[in-house]
């Protein structure tokens, strides 16, 4: 399944969006001497369809973004409108975690993401 199955003018495939996955977004606090503590806040649980990328697809995708592994589909979300803060965030999935690339909203239709993301590769 790949995101322009997601597009305007087409009957979306909302069935699909069978995970729950959670958006996460960084906190920095500091300890007592003064060193920073990365922490993790929950923006928001959301389904989403998780696709695995493989083959020319990880390749096509990796040529646009280092180190692509998955492309996530969700429904729209303000929160993931500014393009700088949403590349800090990250997903969790079933304990695995994934750092976002990118989120696309598809045919700019305000109704689909489509996010370019990569696991296993950090904490975030």
């Amino acid at each position: 399944m790949q995101a322009y199955s997601f597009g305007r003018g087409k009957v979306a495939p909302v069935h699909l969006l069978d995970k729950r996955i959670t958006l996460q977004s960084p906190t920095i606090t500091r300890d007592e001497a003064g060193g920073e503590i990365l922490s993790w806040a929950d923006v928001g649980t959301v389904w989403a369809y998780i696709n695995p990328l493989a083959g020319h697809e990880l390749a096509n995708a990796q040529a646009a973004f280092a180190e692509v592994t998955h492309m996530i589909i969700i429904r729209w979300q303000s929160a993931l409108s500014d393009p700088q803060a949403t590349a800090k965030m990250r997903i969790v999935y079933a304990g695995r975690r994934f750092a976002i690339g990118s989120a696309v909203d598809i045919d700019m239709a305000h109704q689909f993401l489509a996010i370019s993301a990569q696991e296993g590769l950090s904490d975030g």
